[in-house]
């Protein structure tokens, strides 16, 4: 992944990566027939970890921010 982004600037490089353990397909609701992502749909079904994703990186710049306090 890091060759991926090596040209990015750092705003642009992802901070958390979640993986989904199937392929993406019409058949399975993610994608339309034209291919496309139906975001909604897949925000619904990666809820749960998308909000673990975002809890993750609040405790991790919580412990940043008590350790530059401290």
């Amino acid at each position: 992944m890091e060759k991926q982004v090596k040209d990015f600037a750092d705003f642009e490089k992802p901070k958390r990566l979640i993986f989904a353990r199937k392929e993406w397909t019409v058949e399975t609701g993610e994608l339309t027939p034209q291919l496309s992502v139906r975001i909604n749909d897949v925000m619904k079904k990666y809820e749960e970890a998308i909000e673990k994703a975002y809890e993750e990186e609040e405790s991790t710049a919580a412990k940043t921010v008590k350790i530059l306090i401290a």
